[in-house]
């Protein structure tokens, strides 16, 4: 619980200024290449994996269908925070109104929560394919399969609402981010206000996500709970940059990677996909 030594500081915020991934410039233009190269590759990555999955009917089976989903959830969340980076970087300013400030906390949640319980779904779905083989096909039909994408979307969509509105009820000593977008965890500890209740359920939230493929989600996940769980009295430091830049950049591009680029049959589709050959079959 934290409270402002001044309580006439505590004002009303209506614009941030997001003080970006470094105060050096030089360092800065280097940084923002480095994270719009990266930005670019998984965009164009994961949309080829999902033009890939859909127009190959061999492809059309459960996994394929959350990979499809994964690789367009990672879209989303990267998504939320590059643009409007680079968008700052080019028209020479860094400042995001409130109301800007706030959606885009919210989006970033949501996907980033839909994210990692759609990782569970995979896993749930792994271990069907592993332990229940013979009646595999039967388990995962059509419904059950729509059931694991719709429910992270709107659990994640709850959890992120229910966020956004107690950060709506939050006062600020600063309107200065040290972060590149409208993190939750920046922005709470900016605040003036009681925020025992944003910060418990901030710490659930990294809890509740820590479980899935392990390789992937610890680097995710590990990064959320190094952010999370710093004490709430200090300001970010180069480490809680460091580390939120791993789970909204690197993480996503690991996605690809492992889950994407490394399996045998969608590396054929898409090259079939890049020859310009004709993947689905007429009916």
């Amino acid at each position: 619980m934290r409270y402002c030594l001044d309580l006439d500081n505590q004002t009303r915020v209506f614009e941030f200024i997001l003080l970006g991934l470094s105060e050096q410039r030089l360092k800065q233009q280097v940084l923002l290449g480095l994270s719009s190269s990266l930005y670019l590759f998984e965009c164009l990555g994961n949309l080829l994996a999902i033009l890939a999955i859909l127009l190959d009917p061999h492809l059309h089976s459960p996994m394929y269908f959350f990979l499809s989903n994964l690789s367009l959830l990672d879209i989303c969340f990267t998504s939320t925070t590059n643009p409007k980076m680079l968008v700052n970087h080019l028209c020479g300013h860094s400042t995001i109104s409130s109301e800007a400030c706030l959606i885009q906390m919210y989006f970033f949640v949501a996907f980033g929560a839909a994210d990692s319980i759609l990782l569970l779904a995979m896993a749930y779905d792994r271990y069907l394919a592993i332990c229940c083989l013979l009646c595999y096909m039967t388990i995962m039909n059509v419904l059950p399969c729509a059931l694991l994408v719709v429910v992270p979307w709107i659990s994640a969509n709850l959890i992120s609402m229910v966020h956004t509105i107690l950060m709506t009820h939050l006062s600020f000593r600063t309107d200065r981010i040290p972060q590149f977008f409208c993190d939750l965890n920046a922005l709470i500890k900016l605040s003036c206000s009681n925020t025992q209740l944003n910060e418990m359920l901030g710490k659930r939230k990294a809890f509740s996500t820590c479980s899935s493929h392990f390789c992937v989600v610890s680097l995710f996940h590990g990064t959320i709970i190094g952010v999370y769980f710093n004490p709430a009295s200090t300001h970010a430091t180069q480490r809680d940059l460091a580390a939120t830049v791993t789970y909204t950049m690197v993480t996503p591009m690991l996605h690809l990677f492992i889950y994407s680029l490394r399996n045998r049959d969608l590396k054929e589709a898409l090259k079939k996909l890049l020859k310009g050959n004709h993947l689905a079959k007429p009916f």
